[in-house]
């Protein structure tokens, strides 16, 4: 049967959510550790920079280390990693950029036990080799703080909960405390034609060697309780919440690549899209939709509306005619198929237009519907009425 992922973190960057867990008790091994998990980025060129996982000793920027988006290199992976002599020994940062609006898997894997120690990292399944490396100078036997009585981790942010906040969402994340993993098919599975990277189920993500302190977040009925059945409990600060977008259950998120309007403000995830009250303002939803199988759906409904500019699009709609001057309605254009929403509810279907006056409209809470049936190549257009009885 297909594994489901039934909930994943969402973490909110402007209210600096994290989770964060304080040591209480030595780990298995300060030489040998396996980090990984799923994200979904929904900020992309961001000038700051966001952390998806740090540790330190318990002073702040002492015996650290970080899996972070860099700020230097927008959309980069940056590996920060000192030992526990606070000597920095890996700083790498990716030539690969990560700019697809999409669920991530990745894994970090460190073993320094060996003449040549064991350091990798693992993207959708594959070793990224690609770095530039300011600094390179792993040894045999390094420790590090990742597994010291006190030391601290952090989920979406710094150790410190003072920066670094992420913008996303994460889900099936876990840390192996005293495991080195250099087969990825380990922690997730991958298709024999290496096209399809898909979480592990829950009961095999269970079943990995987690060691005195490791974890599994399976985000089963909150963000910040361990599945491992070690009891490492997280602190969820302010607050990360749940979310049904998972890595096998993806939304049609608004993208942040494209802004039509610097007034347009995206937030909850990029599941809410807020305008000025300015005319033409727009945003692109995306949705992964394999060309010839699946049904896919998503909708939308209006939380507020504005006086004079209550009218919109909804469906497969081109930009030049939301942005061109003078066209107010789709009857001008025969290549859209779209919900056009004014004193009336138009539904486009090429050149084919259906007109409903009767509908309410503009109440808070009215859904407007697009569903698409690959298989078929058909395309539904629907509106659910909040005042109906």
């Amino acid at each position: 049967s297909l594994v489901s992922v039934g909930n994943s973190a969402l973490y909110v960057d402007g209210n600096s959510e994290s989770l964060s867990r304080t040591l209480s008790g030595a780990g298995t091994s300060r030489k040998t550790f396996t980090l990984g998990g799923w994200f979904y980025k929904t900020k992309v060129g961001s000038g700051s920079d966001c952390r998806i996982f740090q540790w330190d000793n318990g002073t702040l920027n002492d015996d650290r280390g970080m899996i972070l988006i860099d700020n230097t290199t927008p959309d980069a992976i940056k590996l920060l990693i000192e030992d526990a002599s606070n000597v920095a020994t890996m700083i790498w940062t990716s030539t690969q950029l990560l700019r697809d609006q999409a669920w991530y898997h990745w894994c970090l894997t460190v073993d320094t036990t060996p003449a040549t120690p064991i350091f990798m990292f693992f993207l959708n399944g594959i070793e990224i080799t690609a770095w530039t490396k300011s600094t390179d100078d792993l040894a045999q036997d390094d420790v590090f703080a990742i597994a010291d009585s006190g030391s601290r981790h952090a989920w979406g942010a710094d150790s410190e909960l003072n920066q670094g906040y992420l913008d996303g969402y994460m889900a099936e994340c876990f840390y192996l405390d005293g495991q080195v993993i250099t087969d990825i098919t380990d922690v997730v599975d991958i298709s024999t034609d290496g096209l399809y990277v898909t979480p592990k189920s829950n009961t095999a993500m269970k079943a990995l060697t987690f060691g005195d302190e490791g974890y599994y977040l399976d985000n089963a009925t909150n963000a910040q309780t361990d599945a491992s059945g070690n009891g490492n409990n997280f602190t969820n600060n302010n607050t990360v919440t749940l979310s049904t977008h998972t890595p096998t259950n993806s939304s049609a998120l608004f993208n942040p690549l494209y802004v039509n309007n610097a007034n347009v403000a995206l937030s909850n995830g990029n599941r809410t899209m807020a305008a000025n009250g300015a005319v033409n303002e727009m945003k692109i939803a995306t949705l992964a939709i394999p060309p010839n199988s699946g049904k896919w759906y998503f909708d939308l409904s209006w939380d507020t509306w504005v006086d004079g500019y209550d009218d919109g699009y909804l469906g497969l709609v081109s930009e030049e005619l939301i942005e061109s001057a003078g066209l107010s309605s789709p009857t001008t254009d025969s290549n859209q198929w779209s919900i056009y929403i004014t004193a009336s509810i138009i539904i486009k279907l090429g050149d084919a237009s259906y007109v409903d006056t009767t509908q309410t409209f503009n109440q808070i809470g009215d859904i407007f519907q697009v569903a698409y049936d690959s298989d078929t190549g058909k395309l539904f257009l629907g509106y659910y009425d909040a005042s109906a009885t």
